[in-house]
């Protein structure tokens, strides 16, 4: 959001020389007028192109922000094969909670394919998994969401809101990886199927 940046910052000098052509009016005023008659008309049209330009320039400047935000994020998932919440905080030095919410929001999109492992916290990469595997989004009980859960064979994992199992739903899912995707390494699994 460069633009608005850079037009918010172009209103903020066009107000700038409206309070400089008051301030010029004030100390020589027009034969006809009294020096805060001559003063009003600069402060009413500096302070009309101000506000605007402040919002355009601070708005240009959070966008800036959080679009550095968002593709840090993205290079760091990509080049992981699993991570916490906490460690991705951590290392980009943002809150957890912020950090969760756009890794929730990239998860959405189509080119990743992240899934959530509940037991240990840990988001992967669906296609880097190479051991059985099934992926949940919905309890066939209470039908809430459950965000991508991943279910390794064996595991027994109930839903977070109505505790009853996510296994059901995980039979009927295809397990395994996808066919073309390169599997995880071994130190990429969790601990108890290694």
């Amino acid at each position: 959001m460069k633009a608005a940046k850079v037009g918010g910052g172009c209103l903020l000098a066009v107000a700038s020389a409206f309070y400089l052509l008051a301030v010029f009016m004030f100390v020589d005023p027009l034969d006809d007028q009294t020096r805060v008659e001559s003063l009003v008309p600069g402060l009413f049209f500096g302070s009309v192109v101000l506000v605007p330009g402040l919002a355009l320039f601070w708005w240009g400047r959070a966008r800036e922000a959080a679009t550095r935000f968002e593709e840090t994020l993205l290079g760091y998932v990509r080049s992981r094969d699993r991570f916490t919440t906490d460690q991705l905080a951590k290392d980009l030095g943002r809150p957890a909670a912020q950090v969760e919410e756009q890794i929730v929001l990239l998860g959405n999109r189509d080119d990743l394919d992240l899934v959530f492992h509940r037991p240990d916290r840990t988001w992967l990469h669906r296609g880097r998994v190479r051991v059985a595997h099934a992926v949940v989004t919905k309890c066939p009980s209470c039908g809430a969401g459950v965000r991508s859960q991943i279910i390794f064979a064996g595991e027994d994992i109930a839903c977070p809101y109505c505790d009853s199992p996510l296994q059901e739903a995980a039979k009927t899912l295809p397990r395994g990886p996808r066919v073309g995707i390169p599997p995880a390494r071994p130190e990429d699994l969790p601990d108890e199927l290694k």
